[in-house]
């Protein structure tokens, strides 16, 4: 049987299939969205793509005031911690943050991390919201937190 005697999709497969094969060997890809002409992209075998970073977004400052939420737990070495933790007092003035004996500085790209008797407060501020985590040595536990402002 020759591609001749085979209907048309299959005999558009069948001539594709030698092209597919040779840019799977040689390292390219090739990218369409099946609109227009496609893309190809030829690289060195063994490297990666070039990879585009998005552009980053600036988050929004948080506001002034108090946070609170839940932290939840996501490691535990010996199984002594609690499966959730309360927070309730996470106060926000301006770039200044203080939480317990925790003390820190929001950065510019909302970043926050604090240190206090070897443990450990890191996220982000996105406007009323901090996304993060908390880890501590004794026992060794790690919670994911989220926070919103409550006033």
């Amino acid at each position: 049987m020759t591609q001749r005697d085979l209907p048309g999709t299959a005999r558009t497969i069948a001539r594709a299939a030698p092209m597919l094969a040779a840019l799977l060997a040689s390292a390219c890809t090739f990218t369409t969205d099946f609109n227009g002409p496609g893309t190809l992209a030829v690289r060195r075998p063994g490297t990666l793509p070039p990879v585009t970073a998005p552009r980053p977004v600036q988050p929004a400052p948080p506001p002034n005031g108090t946070f609170a939420g839940i932290g939840t737990l996501t490691s535990s070495v010996g199984g002594a911690c609690r499966r959730q933790m309360p927070i309730r007092n996470m106060v926000v003035n301006g770039q200044q943050v203080r939480m317990l004996n925790f003390r820190g500085t929001i950065q510019p790209d909302s970043f926050l991390m604090m240190q206090a008797n070897g443990r450990f407060l890191y996220g982000y501020f996105n406007g009323p919201r901090f996304v993060g985590h908390y880890w501590q040595p004794a026992p060794d536990c790690t919670y994911d937190l989220v926070l919103a402002h409550t006033g």
